[in-house]
């Protein structure tokens, strides 16, 4: 089911959480606080888009991957969400060897969006070549993780 509007941070957090997370990244990333928020509301709609097709695995932006790791320092929240979301957990692995980042990075997410009508901040996912991306697939995107949803 395509989602309809880009969503909001507070249409799953407390707007206390929302100032939290968003001051930290505009902190620690050096972003305005606007963009810190694009940024939150953009890894909010990449869980969304990964509870919603749990039997995908998707690569996030580099910008996405920056929001990822910053609601991961919040483990509550982050628990809380991902309940709200529909999933147990969404689990955020690194592509170290053992984990295979599918063929075409976030570029291939996009393309999964694209394909599916899903609405999204195309800020935060800059244009790639998913052809540049076969021969080196952690090449388009922040550090090669993808996500994928806990079974238990």
């Amino acid at each position: 089911m395509p989602l309809q509007t880009v969503l909001t941070g507070t249409d799953y957090l407390s707007v206390q959480d929302v100032e939290r997370i968003t001051a930290r990244i505009a902190k620690d990333h050096h972003v305005s606080s606007d963009h810190a928020t694009k940024i939150l509301n953009g890894t909010i709609e990449f869980l969304k888009l990964s509870a919603q097709y749990p039997k995908q695995r998707f690569v996030p932006s580099e910008e996405i991957d920056i929001g990822w790791h910053t609601l991961l320092l919040y483990t509550r929240v982050y628990r809380q969400l991902c309940q709200k979301l529909g999933a147990n957990f969404i689990d955020h692995e690194p592509s170290d060897g053992d984990i295979r980042v599918p063929k075409g990075g976030s570029a291939k997410t996009v393309e999964f969006m694209q394909k599916n009508e899903i609405i999204y901040d195309h800020d935060l996912w800059p244009e790639r070549n998913i052809n540049d991306c076969q021969a080196d697939p952690c090449n388009c995107t922040g550090d090669g993780y993808t996500s994928q949803i806990a079974t238990a």
